[in-house]
């Protein structure tokens, strides 16, 4: 158990040894890293520059000592707030946004560096595009109701712990998801493979949810996330090699 945990949570840290050995991933990393760049600097920026606009939404300029207790506890509160939707907008937009790029980027990795065989598209690349932006579409609704009932079970007492478990493997389906998707599983076969797999994916959500909270390194979260998701899909699902194809 311990040495399939430990397996799931690896394989986010060896996306790195990875794109060192392999500089022609470089070009698929760019582009994810650059759009939540652009993101996140764009949320920081609204944030900071309507925050007191905000706050004056829910209290006015205080008088006495108390209202100024309650005005920066509201301040605090509000701070928090806006970091979590923060996080969450930046995740969910950025794997919306990314998400065309992301799958070659796997498919790439699938390729290169398990000599994994594809299957050549017959389709042009804005249909590619088209077709991954909807598939993106309904699992982001999936996993944001997925996620507000773990938020939910969050505020009762005991069940933190559920939560905390769920949102893990929320993590892990969402950057496992692009290997389901181009192998054409249906999602009672994404969900099997979890629970199959409980302590790899529980690992691997653990290690990149952790990659999430690192400033600056938060940045290359994604294009990593989808990468070790990729191997670790690879060493767990058996599949033709190129030699054999």
């Amino acid at each position: 158990m311990i040495r399939r945990f430990s397996k799931g949570f690896l394989a986010y840290f060896r996306a790195f040894r990875v794109l060192a050995k392999r500089p022609s991933l470089f070009r698929h990393v760019l582009i994810p890293v650059l759009i939540n760049v652009l993101i996140y600097t764009g949320l920081v920026y609204l944030s900071i520059s309507r925050f007191s606009e905000i706050m004056g939404w829910f209290l006015s300029q205080p008088e006495t000592w108390y209202g100024y207790v309650l005005y920066y506890a509201l301040a605090a509160i509000l701070v928090l707030s806006i970091v979590m939707a923060m996080v969450l907008t930046f995740t969910v937009v950025g794997n919306l946004i990314a998400s065309p790029f992301c799958d070659m980027l796997s498919e790439s990795v699938a390729t290169v560096e398990c000599g994994r065989a594809t299957e050549k598209r017959a389709e042009s690349f804005c249909t590619f595009v088209k077709r991954m932006l909807l598939t993106e579409f309904k699992k982001m609704f999936l996993l944001i109701g997925l996620g507000m009932g773990s938020l939910f079970l969050n505020m009762i007492p005991f069940l933190g712990l559920v939560s905390s478990l769920l949102m893990t493997l929320l993590i892990a389906f969402e950057y496992l998801d692009y290997n389901f998707s181009r192998e054409g599983w249906l999602i009672r076969d994404r969900i099997t493979f979890i629970l199959r797999h409980f302590p790899e994916a529980f690992g691997f959500g653990l290690s990149v949810g952790l990659g999430m909270v690192v400033p600056i390194l938060n940045f290359f979260v994604l294009p990593l996330a989808v990468m070790g998701g990729t191997l670790l899909f690879c060493e767990e699902v058996p599949h033709r090699s190129l030699s054999e194809k």
